[in-house]
């Protein structure tokens, strides 16, 4: 099956609602929020939600 695959969707969507949110909050560098997002969507959901909270607390 030729397409994009379901990490590709899911980043571009979450990239676009990271810049969109970070507009919506006045922040200085939005396409950071976009850059990190990139860096945190992983294979599974699971592995996902762990990187993203490491990251958070880090």
């Amino acid at each position: 099956m030729v397409g994009m695959g379901y990490r590709t969707i899911k980043t571009a969507v979450g990239a676009g609602l990271a810049i969109w949110i970070a507009s919506l909050l006045d922040l200085e560098f939005a396409t950071f929020s976009a850059i990190i997002v990139i860096m945190c969507i992983e294979k599974t959901k699971k592995k996902t939600l762990i990187t993203m909270k490491e990251k958070f607390f880090a």
